[in-house]
């Protein structure tokens, strides 16, 4: 029997080992889990960096998509004009459903957001639809959330840590 990954029904990798690339949508990704690394035939997952003030291109996914913030604050514009607006932070999850557009912001001007995501892509980001067309449908709206985040004006959420779990 062959030795590897693809051969295992498991795979173990650290994100601290791997290096960036850029995706076709202008975030930082570190693909963890796809068809290459561990063999998997259903589902892709990494990590995705936005630096501070940077944003992805509004983009949608052929496949189903789970983001969790690990760290950071975010605002996400989904919808067919990118009309709607979900607000995130460390601990908060959001499932985007296949052919959703969206974009994400990092709402902070001086620190990054680190996000995990799964997809039912095995590729992690094999699935990725620019729409460029979009792209400039959100700069005021995202200019007005940045400033109500700098000034406290967005809605509370918790400091640190996640709400309702322990820190023990």
């Amino acid at each position: 029997m062959e030795k590897g990954p693809q051969h295992r029904p498991w795979y173990t990798v650290s994100s601290r080992n791997l290096q960036p690339v850029f995706s076709i949508q202008g975030q930082a990704l570190l693909t963890c889990v796809n068809t290459a690394t561990a063999g998997s035939r259903a589902i892709g997952a990494g990590v995705v960096i936005t630096p501070p003030a940077g944003m992805s291109e509004a983009h949608k996914h052929a496949e189903h998509e789970l983001v969790v913030i690990v760290d950071g604050w975010a605002a996400t514009f989904l919808g067919e004009q990118l009309e709607d607006v979900s607000l995130r932070g460390p601990g908060d999850f959001m499932y985007i459903a296949a052919g959703t557009p969206h974009m994400a912001v990092n709402l902070s001007t001086e620190t990054r957001v680190l996000a995990a995501e799964a997809r039912t892509d095995p590729e992690f980001n094999g699935d990725v639809v620019p729409m460029p067309e979009l792209d400039e449908l959100i700069s005021g709206r995202v200019t007005a959330l940045r400033e109500d985040f700098a000034s406290g004006r967005l809605p509370p959420w918790p400091s640190t840590g996640l709400a309702g779990v322990p820190d023990r």
